[in-house]
């Protein structure tokens, strides 16, 4: 098995990319299925491996994901995600791929797609707009399911089930 190319979000094996986390073992190269571990993602700001995944933990030798190196997870503001899809937008209309243009601005391509579905469009200031209702309005939701809550304890407590 020989490893050709190795770089942020992308691994080359005997010829063939794979541009998500790959589990090899003992020759076989297969997706990783990280269900079971993304409930972890926000804890740890990667998807971590869980014993819960089907991985061959006492395998000879084992290879799990897509590059040399791990590349922190940076957060970005939505004025700078505005300016990142421009900057792309601008290399793509210049003869360049789209992936070639994400690289560029120091992201994969997945996430420029992600983030031109979510802001495709938008001004930096309507973007910013955008995050702040985002988080208001998952403030208010926590807000009402405590409410609720306490609705629900004050309820049993008169009519005696305690």
């Amino acid at each position: 098995m020989h490893f050709d190319k190795f770089s942020f979000g992308t691994i080359r094996i005997d010829g063939s990319t794979y541009e998500q986390d790959v589990v090899i073992d003992r020759g076989e190269i297969r997706t990783r299925k990280k269900t079971p571990s993304k409930k972890f993602r926000d804890e740890f700001g990667h998807t971590p491996l869980s014993i819960e995944e089907k991985i061959p933990w006492n395998c000879h030798r084992l290879v799990i994901g897509t590059g040399a190196e791990e590349m922190a997870k940076k957060l970005y503001r939505p004025e700078e995600i505005v300016n990142l899809l421009r900057q792309v937008e601008v290399a793509v209309a210049n003869g360049r791929t789209t992936e070639q243009a994400a690289r560029e601005a120091g992201i994969v391509e997945r996430t420029y797609y992600r983030w031109r579905r979510e802001y495709g469009g938008l001004k930096v200031d309507q973007a910013k707009r955008l995050k702040e209702l985002e988080q208001e309005n998952s403030r208010l939701k926590r807000l009402v399911a405590n409410l609720s809550l306490d609705k629900q304890v004050l309820e049993d407590l008169a009519r005696g089930n305690f």
